[in-house]
């Protein structure tokens, strides 16, 4: 048996766990950001996020409609109260919601500018 990605998307219904005599249905959290295999933290901290992450959403749309296409560090750049950690985190699941896709060239290729480590990062627009 493979072990499921971090980044597999399971509809919500499709994943129940037995607890005791009752099947229970995971909460968001637990399907988008935390694997059955996970310690026990990890599945809290899973459930926590939903409590800031649409915030962050908010905050990283504005940045990307106000200043055009940008990668993580410059996302973080516009946005003074989160990281390049927490912004990168949130930049799949706006992709996955539709909200955001990656930039291209007149080629199709995905633009790359370098991140404040000095390493490629993808560019992300606002659809």
């Amino acid at each position: 048996m493979t072990q499921p990605d971090l980044f597999d998307r399971l509809p919500f219904p499709e994943k129940f766990t037995r607890t005791g005599t009752s099947i229970v249905p995971p909460t968001r959290a637990e399907i988008v950001r935390a694997r059955a295999t996970d310690p026990q933290t990890s599945k809290d901290a899973a459930r926590r996020v939903g409590t800031f992450d649409t915030g962050h959403f908010h905050l990283i749309l504005r940045a990307l409609r106000l200043h055009g296409p940008l990668n993580a560090s410059g996302i973080a750049a516009a946005i003074s109260n989160l990281n390049e950690h927490r912004i990168l985190k949130r930049l799949g699941e706006l992709e996955s919601a539709g909200k955001i896709e990656l930039a291209r060239d007149a080629k199709g290729e995905p633009i790359v500018r370098a991140g404040s480590s000095g390493r490629g990062q993808r560019v992300w627009r606002a659809v």
